[in-house]
C-alpha cells in the first residue's frame, strides 16, 4: 500500500502523468508495427514509428504501454477478442508478460547526443527554417543566404494576407470519419479547393489508404483521383475512382482533376504541381510551432500569387489560440493563429535550454 502510494506521488509531484496524457497516440507515441516489441515506442511522426527507438525513463515507458493498449487493445495473438478491452485482463498481461520480458535494466549507460554526433570541428548542413538555432550544438553554425535574409518576414506577410486571413474556428472532431465528410463538404462548395495538408495529425484512425478510399467516393465528381503516400512504399500514388491505384508519375490526369492528401509526415519535404489558382485545408494540432506552420503552408509552392490556404482548428485549439490573443474564438483570423504558432516556438525553445545546457555540459565533460 505505501509502496502504491509513493509511486503515484511521484507521478504527480514529478508531472509524470501531465508528461505522458499529453502526448498524442499514434502520433507522437505507439506500438510497433513489427511486433518484435510489446512496449511503447516514440512515433516520429503520425502512424509512423521509431522501430530502432526506445523511451529511456522506465515509467514514461511504462504509461504509454498503458495507454496504447487502452486504446488499441490487445490483439488476437495476444488474447481472446472479447478480452481484448478488458482493463483488467490487459493489466494483468501487461505486468505478467510484456514489462518482464521487454523492459531492460543496465547496471551501466553509454549516452550520447546532438553535441556528441555533430563532433567538434565545423558541421555543414541545410535547414529550410531557423526557429531552433539557440538548441543547437555549438559546431553548427547557422548563415543564410543573401537572397533568403528576408524569408521570415516574407512568410508572416503572406499568410497575413486577406486571401489567406480565413480560419475555421469551430471544427467538429468525434471521429475521423465525420472530419473527412466536413473536408468534402467544403471542397465541394469551395471549387478551388483541391488539397488537405493534415499539418495537426488529426487524421489518426485510418492509414493514407484508407482515407483516399473514402475521399474518392465522398469528394466532388470533378475529381477523378485522389493523390496521396503509400503506407508500405512512401511513393505518390493515386487512386482512381474504380479503385485502381497506380504510381502519380504513371498517372496522365490534369493535376485540376485530382484532390491531393498529405499526412502529417508529409506536410514537410513534399513538392507537388498543383493548379496556379489551388486553395488548400491546412490544420492545426496542439502545440503547434512557426516552423511545422510555414513548412506546411508552402506546400503550396505559389502561396504569394493566387493560391490561398484556411486554416482549420478544433474547438480546444481555437481556445487557446483565443486566449493568447485576448479574443473571442469567432474574431481569429491567421494572425492571431501566427501569434499562437510564435508563443509555442519561444515556450519550446525555452523549455529546452535547460536540457540543451546539461547535454553541453556532459559533452564537454
Amino acid at each position: 500500500m505505501l509502496n502504491s502510494f509513493l509511486l503515484a506521488k511521484a507521478w504527480l509531484s514529478h508531472e509524470l502523468l501531465y508528461h505522458v496524457m499529453s502526448y498524442r497516440y499514434r502520433v507522437e507515441y505507439g506500438l510497433s508495427e513489427t511486433k518484435e516489441k510489446e512496449i511503447a515506442i516514440p512515433f516520429r511522426g503520425k502512424d509512423l514509428p521509431s522501430e530502432n527507438s526506445e523511451f529511456s525513463h522506465p515509467d514514461i515507458m511504462m504509461g504509454f504501454t498503458i495507454l496504447s493498449y487502452l486504446y488499441r487493445g490487445l490483439d488476437l495473438k495476444q488474447t481472446h477478442f472479447y478480452l481484448s478491452r478488458n482493463f483488467t485482463f490487459i493489466q494483468y498481461y501487461l505486468s505478467n508478460l510484456t514489462f518482464p520480458n521487454d523492459t531492460k535494466y543496465y547496471d551501466k549507460k553509454l549516452t550520447g547526443n546532438a553535441h556528441t554526433l555533430a563532433g567538434e570541428g565545423k558541421t555543414n548542413g541545410f535547414s529550410g527554417t531557423d526557429d531552433r538555432n539557440d538548441t543547437i550544438p555549438e559546431s553548427v553554425v547557422s548563415k543564410r543566404l543573401a537572397s533568403q535574409l528576408g524569408t521570415n518576414g516574407k512568410m508572416l506577410h503572406i499568410l497575413s494576407r486577406k486571401i489567406n486571413e480565413k480560419y475555421e474556428s469551430k471544427i467538429e472532431i468525434p471521429g475521423t470519419v465525420n472530419f473527412l465528410d466536413q473536408v468534402c463538404k467544403y471542397a465541394q462548395n469551395n471549387k478551388e479547393c483541391c488539397i488537405l495538408i493534415d499539418a495537426g495529425a488529426i487524421i489518426t484512425e485510418m492509414t493514407n489508404l484508407d482515407v483516399s478510399k473514402y475521399f474518392i467516393k465522398k469528394v466532388d465528381k470533378r475529381f477523378d483521383g485522389v493523390v496521396y503516400f503509400s503506407d508500405k512504399t512512401n511513393k505518390i500514388m493515386v487512386i482512381l475512382r474504380n479503385e485502381e491505384c497506380v504510381p502519380l508519375s504513371a498517372c496522365h490526369i490534369d493535376n485540376k482533376k485530382l484532390f491531393v492528401y498529405l499526412d502529417e509526415v508529409h506536410t514537410r519535404g513534399t513538392d507537388l504541381k498543383l493548379p496556379l489558382t489551388a486553395h488548400g485545408i491546412v490544420t492545426i494540432g496542439k502545440g503547434m510551432n512557426k516552423d511545422k506552420l510555414m513548412q506546411a503552408v508552402m506546400r503550396l509552392r505559389d502561396l504569394d500569387f493566387k493560391q490561398s490556404i484556411v486554416l482549420w482548428g478544433s474547438k480546444e485549439i481555437s481556445a487557446e489560440i483565443a486566449i493568447i490573443n485576448e479574443i473571442n474564438i469567432d474574431e481569429i483570423i491567421s494572425k492571431h493563429v501566427l501569434t499562437w504558432v510564435t508563443y509555442n516556438t519561444i515556450q519550446k525553445n525555452e523549455n529546452d535550454l535547460y536540457l540543451v545546457m546539461k547535454e553541453k555540459l556532459k559533452y564537454r565533460m
